[in-house]
């Protein structure tokens, strides 16, 4: 039998009431700690609350910033209230990641501020009407540019020129999306310096034009003039003083790619004439031989991950896979700094290569797919035509004080009213729902959703073993590394469903547990092996995020985002955190062996972890009896203060006296229930123990 993954997160914080300050051991110290614990037996009852009060304050918070942004935008962008703001998921994250940044704890004016604060930076970015139209901004090409990116796929790392001037500094994997507002022929050299904007910012920078792009800014025949887009990476700051005057500048960048549009004359032009001749069915090894150049025009249908080569000094390799107008597929392969170029490009673009290297295949490393691949050399260029994401309706019902929830879904707490909501999709025809206003439910789940965020309590957790992680990879079709595959079970109030997870090669999640509270983002739905709707996890994803928030430590010294529960109302059936005020009547103290459900390990053997089980009430209320919990573990160590190796050398009357100083102590607690029965003979491994009264 395996060991006991049965237990939820129990983080504790001891209360520092004068009454408390009384009860603790004046040798030990009062400090939070974190353990595991899971309820075996207590009083039934009544929920306290109908709804978790971590997401009434989630919601309540987006509703917030929903009516204080509407005085924050400008006249001439309307907001419709039900499907304006932020989105549920990127409310959540932010409140995390505010948690993290205050772990002693926050308050309801710390929270709301920072989420203000980063929702009207957002929508500056998303919007960008905070913009000065004055100048170069009111160009033609700044307002096109404005329309147009709004359909498009959002790069991830993009920075604006008004942060790299309020931080004087860019790091080196950055993105740039921006438009040349003029260029000018440095006096007294050859080089050229562009004037970039964005759609963004108050300020403008120039940047120092890369050699290889000089004849692109011909002014009879270059594409690269006034009102073009480009973006760019790999940059570089300098500090040049001009007219007795420091002035910040770009330096030259070989990554960059110029933006084409094919509904313009000029870029269908030039693709017409220079792209569409060659495919990748065209190259011949002699013509390589002779020194023949080609030019390339295709779709990006993947962009694969970064990979490491420990055998060529760490090596970085990324790989983009290439489809032509021929279906013929290629490979480019990007190589250590040239990885920041993939950056500059979204799954389903199309991408023009000028004078690609084409390298062979070398038979030995087995990689026989193709005869050919394509690599970023010193004379390429890339230009490319972004995706635009089609849109689909979707039909949002809000309840009046209540929850937002979808009209389609089967759990509904009171009539709702419809409104209309236009979501993007990808090139793969799965909605993004990234922007979504309000908490999706798992009865609200359909095939091709992606970048799904729910919110719920771990049902099952195990590894799935490599035949059936072969499964999940055809039905994916990810080409997935299965050997770190997991499936979980999610249950919220509608529902539950299996997700399917794929953590980070060689590492293990082992502190998420069955009973415990989650949130997580970045999901796909799918149809699982079982015709059922399953969601896909992928660690690697840039949306990608789970928070255990069972285990969140600046939870229990944030009031404003729990609510105490009495014990005699804890339920089974609560999804959500459950807190509770206990104090610890007694406990006892075994051992376990790590990777197994016995007890009463030999002190030699590996792996040897604390057992404990404790006895909780609430002195405040004398209704509630006596709850029976467990907790084993590094948790149990963090309760006791020691290790098990200390523990062992003490005495036997000063372990005794070591754990009766424990007892009587007052602790603000999660506690969440086990979800399935305990093993006979593990419950009667537990003799040794005494009865527990």
């Amino acid at each position: 039998m395996s060991r006991i993954a049965l237990l939820a997160r129990l983080a504790i914080s001891i209360n520092l009431s004068l009454e408390v300050w009384k009860l603790v051991v004046p040798w030990r110290s009062a400090f939070a700690c974190m353990s595991t614990i899971a309820l075996l037996g207590c009083f039934k009852g009544q929920r306290l609350m109908e709804e978790d009060a971590f997401l009434a304050f989630v919601e309540s918070a987006r509703q917030m910033l929903v009516q204080l942004g509407h005085g924050s935008y400008p006249e001439h962008i309307a907001r419709v209230e039900e499907t304006s703001g932020p989105s549920w998921g990127w409310v959540f994250c932010r409140i995390f990641d505010c948690l993290k940044a205050y772990s002693s704890g926050v308050t309801p004016a710390i929270l709301l501020s920072d989420l203000l604060k980063a929702w009207l930076e957002k929508s500056k970015v998303e919007n960008g009407w905070n913009c000065k139209e004055t100048g170069g901004y009111n160009s033609p090409g700044m307002a096109v540019y404005k329309r147009q990116k709004q359909l498009r796929t959002r790069l991830s790392n993009v920075v604006t020129i008004d942060s790299i001037y309020e931080k004087c500094f860019i790091s080196f994997d950055a993105v740039l999306e921006v438009v040349i507002l003029n260029i000018q022929l440095l006096s007294g050299t050859s080089s050229y310096i562009l004037t970039l904007g964005d759609a963004w910012s108050t300020n403008t920078i120039d940047m120092y034009l890369h050699r290889k792009f000089y004849d692109l800014v011909d002014e009879q025949k270059g594409i690269m003039k006034k009102g073009r887009e480009v973006r760019l990476t790999g940059c570089r700051l300098r500090t040049a003083v001009v007219a007795g005057s420091s002035q910040t500048r770009l330096l030259p960048t070989e990554y960059l790619v110029v933006l084409l549009d094919e509904e313009q004359d000029d870029d269908a032009l030039l693709l017409g004439a220079r792209f569409y001749s060659d495919t990748f069915s065209n190259i011949q090894i002699g013509s390589l031989e002779a020194g023949a150049e080609y030019c390339f025009y295709a779709r990006l249908e993947k962009i694969g991950e970064v990979e490491f080569h420990p055998q060529w000094n760490h090596v970085k390799q990324q790989t983009l896979f290439l489809t032509d107008q021929n279906h013929a597929s290629m490979h480019l392969i990007l190589w250590d700094e040239q990885v920041s170029l993939a950056s500059l490009f979204s799954q389903g673009s199309m991408v023009a290569l000028e004078r690609p290297f084409i390298s062979q295949t070398d038979p030995s490393n087995g990689q026989q797919d193709f005869a050919f691949f394509l690599e970023y050399g010193s004379a390429s260029r890339i230009y490319t035509v972004p995706f635009i994401h089609d849109e689909e309706q979707v039909m949002l019902g809000t309840a009046s004080q209540e929850r937002f929830k979808l009209s389609s879904g089967s759990y509904e707490r009171s009539p709702v009213i419809f409104s209309q909501l236009m979501l993007p999709r990808d090139s793969q025809g799965c909605t993004d729902y990234c922007n979504f206003p309000v908490q999706l439910m798992v009865s609200d789940l359909r095939p091709k959703m992606s970048n799904i965020s729910l919110f719920g309590v771990v049902r099952s957790f195990t590894e799935l073993d490599v035949a059936s992680g072969r499964v999940i990879d055809q039905i994916v079709g990810s080409g997935l590394n299965t050997t770190n595959l997991h499936q979980m079970t999610l249950e919220d109030q509608s529902g539950s469903v299996v997700i399917h997870i794929l953590f980070l090669e060689g590492r293990k999640y082992e502190k998420l547990d069955i009973g415990h509270t989650i949130f997580i983002s970045g999901l796909k739905s799918l149809i699982g092996p079982s015709d059922m709707v399953d969601c896909f996890w992928n660690e690697r994803e840039t949306m990608a995020q789970l928070v255990n928030i069972t285990q969140l430590p600046a939870l229990l010294t944030s009031p404003c985002l729990y609510q105490l529960v009495p014990l005699r109302n804890l339920s089974k059936s609560c999804i959500g955190v459950q807190v509770c005020r206990v104090v610890v009547k007694d406990l006892k103290v075994d051992y376990v062996c790590q990777g197994s459900a016995s007890v009463g390990c030999s002190e030699s053997q590996a792996g040897l972890s604390f057992l404990m089980v404790l006895e909780l009430y609430n002195r405040h209320d004398e209704m509630d009896g006596v709850c029976m919990a467990l907790c084993f573990g590094q948790p149990a160590t963090d309760i006791l203060q020691a290790s098990y190796k200390d523990f062992l050398c003490w005495p036997e009357d000063e372990q005794a006296l070591y754990l009766y100083g424990l007892q009587s102590e007052e602790y603000i607690a999660t506690i969440a229930q086990i979800t399935r029965f305990l093993h006979k003979a593990f419950l009667d491994s537990w003799s040794n123990f005494g009865t527990l009264d």
